[in-house]
């Protein structure tokens, strides 16, 4: 019997690293997963990520139109420019955590790439939730943030900045909570910061002297839009058994009652 209580409490048993960042994430709302990305995977990525902004920036003219959005520094959509981003949103290490808070139906919300510049202000420096303007208190998670970090968080690059179990919170606490209860993340490339997307948090300021890039996921059950159609910016090609929930094919919006019954029918035949 054991003697570490008293009280008739009941503890949490903890079988495999899943429940592990379950609870951490239940509790404080958020974990660190470790080393989900190679070395490979990471510079392949960074490469990409530039890549694809560069593409953006083109398409916007310059990085000034860019700004007047507040989408400077932004990169917005990478998996729709580039199917390698596919690859990273379906880890199965991540997802494994994912479906066990959010049930097996989740559906990818947003994938967007962040540059955070040295010495320059970012957007993403203020606090805020990752479904913005919900300030409401939930008994389950709706949402679950999956920021993988490319290069090395820590007070030096600007890390992420969280405030523990503010998903909690209706409100934002105020700043002496936030001075004292606060954290920073300090993470190696390749390690995924997992966080309830309600958690308060933002980017810390980065005084390295070069780039810091994340890519932002936002896993949510299927009743919340993606930010993007990915179905219809993808096409029919990534509508497979295996990425069909994950992409939003399975949960598109209807334009009418008979699509909506049309789509039904679909559901019924075996996909390819």
């Amino acid at each position: 019997m054991s003697n570490n209580s008293y009280g008739q409490l009941t503890q949490t048993k903890i079988a495999d690293s899943i429940q592990y960042h379950v609870e951490q994430i239940t509790i404080l709302g958020y974990s660190i997963v470790r080393g989900v990305l190679s070395e490979e995977e990471i510079s392949l990525v960074k490469e990409k990520v530039y890549t694809i902004y560069q593409q953006q920036v083109s398409e916007f003219q310059s990085e000034e139109v860019l700004d007047q959005i507040h989408e400077k520094d932004f990169v917005r959509g990478v998996l729709e420019y580039d199917s390698y981003f596919i690859k990273i949103a379906a880890k199965e290490t991540v997802l494994a955590i994912v479906k066990n808070m959010l049930g097996d139906k989740i559906v990818l919300q947003s994938q967007n790439a962040i540059i955070n510049k040295p010495f320059l202000q970012h957007r993403h420096g203020a606090w805020h939730r990752d479904l913005p303007y919900q300030n409401f208190i939930i008994s389950k998670p709706l949402a679950i943030t999956a920021l993988f970090a490319i290069d090395t968080f820590s007070h030096e690059t600007g890390g992420t900045v969280l405030v523990p179990c503010t998903h909690k919170l209706m409100h934002l606490p105020s700043e002496e909570f936030i001075k004292e209860h606060s954290v920073q993340i300090n993470a190696n490339a390749g390690d995924v910061v997992l966080f309830d997307s309600m958690l308060m948090h933002r980017a810390g300021n980065n005084i390295a002297g070069k780039d810091r890039i994340a890519v932002n996921h936002v896993y949510t059950v299927p009743i919340l839009k993606q930010q993007i159609d990915l179905p219809s910016s993808l096409g029919d090609e990534y509508n497979t058994p295996e990425l069909a929930d994950l992409l939003g094919y399975s949960t598109q919006v209807a334009k009418s009652s008979t699509e909506w019954r049309q789509m039904k029918l679909d559901k019924l035949k075996p996909i390819k």
